[in-house]
């Protein structure tokens, strides 16, 4: 049997994830959620951005601007910025805190103190 009948090569386990040819991986599906009131966000995607640089992983990101009541519902957006990896919250027991809602979003970081912004750390374990 050859390694694409087994779905080792060409494929993800995940239909969301994206099959990168040229390191023969699948790559993780990352998602940067946003509202644009919220003043965060692009501080957030550069920290998003530069962790991903720090760790090597070079999967694209989708930038999903978040408008209406109605798509933070659809979304299950607990607020902006929201990072998700392969569809897992970087924050998930803070995520579920937030609930769903259009508004900025706070993060607890490790040492206690809150922050709109998540840690490189959360990103980090995301990640990996």
């Amino acid at each position: 049997m050859h390694l694409w009948d087994q779905g080792r090569i060409g494929g993800c386990e995940s239909d969301a994830r994206e099959f990168d040819y040229r390191w023969g991986v699948c790559m993780p599906l990352i998602e940067f959620l946003y509202w644009q009131d919220c003043p965060s966000h692009p501080q957030a995607l550069e920290r998003l951005q530069k962790v991903m640089a720090e760790v090597g992983d070079h999967s694209p990101i989708e930038l999903i601007e978040v408008r209406t009541e109605d798509d933070a519902e659809h979304l299950s957006f607990p607020g902006s910025p929201t990072i998700r990896v392969d569809g897992n919250d970087v924050d998930p027991s803070g995520a579920q805190q937030m609930g769903i809602a259009l508004t900025c979003r706070i993060y607890r970081l490790e040492d206690g103190r809150f922050s709109p912004l998540p840690s490189e750390e959360m990103i980090r374990r995301a990640l990996s």
